[in-house]
């Protein structure tokens, strides 16, 4: 995986999480005219449709719920080792 993917996947993982990318976008900072880029741009690399959109929701294709129980536990393990790291510095 190429390293400017990742915030790609982060970005998915927050729309989908909160299905909406009015919230997504303020999570991760910025608006919602990039979220929606970053996403189409990921799902153009992918050739998948990874969310249904209208104009009152955001939902999953069965692509978006497959990649999301892949890789979301996944980086949530990461930020919880990075957090316990940050804790070890700390003492």
């Amino acid at each position: 995986m190429r390293r400017d993917n990742v915030n790609d996947y982060l970005a998915f993982i927050a729309v989908a999480r909160e299905q909406s990318f009015t919230k997504a976008a303020a999570q991760l900072g910025i608006s919602q005219s990039a979220l929606s880029y970053t996403i189409r741009t990921l799902e153009g690399k992918l050739g998948l449709r990874l969310l249904t959109r209208t104009t009152r929701s955001v939902s999953l294709t069965e692509a978006g719920e497959r990649l999301l129980s892949a890789i979301g536990p996944r980086f949530d393990e990461i930020e919880s080792e990075i957090a316990a790291l940050s804790a070890m510095r700390d003492k």
